[in-house]
């Protein structure tokens, strides 16, 4: 982890690109034919997706010191997390006076 991007009330944000989920999925006929390496008798292959949540991690638990306590999550999922934040920010100031 480097250092934080962002900060949430005060908490900071640490991204990690390491942060994914492994999903397994079935093959369609035409990639078990078709593909290389030719293997039409594997069913299912194995898809990495970004983690879609953060984690709260305490000093306690880390083996550098850090003071306080801090969030870790995918940069992708930061980068929705922003976005999201943004939109909001904008509809706030859409309806402002």
């Amino acid at each position: 982890m480097g250092a934080a991007v962002d900060s949430l009330y005060g908490i900071p944000v640490y991204t990690n690109p390491n942060l994914v989920r492994y999903h397994t999925v079935q093959r369609t006929w035409r990639e078990r034919w078709f593909t290389r390496p030719w293997r039409p008798r594997q069913r299912t292959k194995v898809v990495t997706m970004p983690a879609d949540e953060a984690y709260l991690v305490n000093p306690g638990q880390l083996r550098w010191g850090m003071r306080g306590p801090c969030i870790v999550v995918h940069p992708a999922y930061l980068e929705q997390w922003q976005a999201l934040g943004k939109a909001q920010q904008a509809a706030v100031n859409a309806g402002a006076p």
